[in-house]
C-alpha cells in the first residue's frame, strides 16, 4: 500500500462529483492509500480527545494523571484504527465495497474481535453480493504498519494536549447504578 498524494485524492474526489467544500473537507480529515491491484482506504487523521473522563461516582475517583489520560482516551484510537492480531483461513480479513458510493474505496472487514460478528458479516455480503477481496499476507502487515503509525501519532498528540491543557481535563462521577 502506498499513501495517496495531494492531488490524486483530490482527483477521485472530483471524479465521485464531490463538492468543492467536501473535497476539502475529507483532505483535511483522512489520509488516503491504495492498494496495488487500485483500492482506496482511508483513515482518519485525527480521533477526538476526551477531555471530560467518566468514573462510577460510588467508587473514589481517581486522581488524574497523563497515564489515566492515555489510558482513558484509548478507546478513541481502538476505535478508528483496528489491527490485525490473529486470523485464520476461516476468518481471513476483507476489502469490500458497499458503503461507499465510489468504485475503488473499500473498506476492510476484520475478525480480531467478533467472530459471530464477522460470519454474519460474511454472509449478509454474500447475500448483497458485494464486491469482496480478501487481503493478502503482505496487505495485512502493511496495513497494521499503517495503524501503528496513526495510533503512534495520536499518542503523541494526547501527550501534548495533556501537557498543554491538563488544567482543562477532569475526572467527574456520574450514576452508574442508579
Amino acid at each position: 500500500m502506498k499513501k495517496m498524494e495531494l492531488e490524486e485524492v483530490k482527483s477521485m474526489l472530483e471524479n465521485e462529483q464531490e463538492s468543492p467544500n467536501m473535497i476539502e473537507w475529507y483532505l483535511k480529515t483522512y489520509t488516503y492509500y491504495k492498494t496495488n491491484d487500485g483500492l482506496v482506504l482511508s483513515f482518519k487523521n485525527k480521533p477526538s480527545i476526551t477531555k471530560t473522563l467518566y468514573f462510577d461516582d460510588e467508587y473514589e475517583i481517581p486522581k488524574l494523571t497523563e497515564e489515566l489520560f492515555l489510558n482513558y482516551n484509548e478507546m478513541n484510537y481502538t476505535s478508528e484504527y483496528h489491527k490485525i492480531d490473529e486470523y485464520n483461513e476461516q476468518t481471513q480479513p476483507y476489502f469490500i465495497k458497499h458503503y461507499c458510493t465510489s468504485d475503488v474505496q473499500v473498506s476492510p472487514v476484520l475478525s480480531t474481535n467478533y467472530y459471530t460478528d464477522y460470519l454474519q458479516d460474511l454472509e449478509y455480503n454474500n447475500k448483497k453480493n458485494y464486491f469482496r477481496r480478501y487481503m493478502t499476507n503482505e496487505e495485512i502487515q502493511e496495513y497494521n504498519k499503517i495503524c501503528d503509525e496513526f495510533i503512534n501519532n495520536y499518542i503523541e498528540r494526547l501527550k501534548k494536549y495533556f501537557k498543554k491543557y491538563n488544567k482543562n481535563i477532569y475526572c467527574m462521577g456520574y450514576w452508574a447504578n442508579r
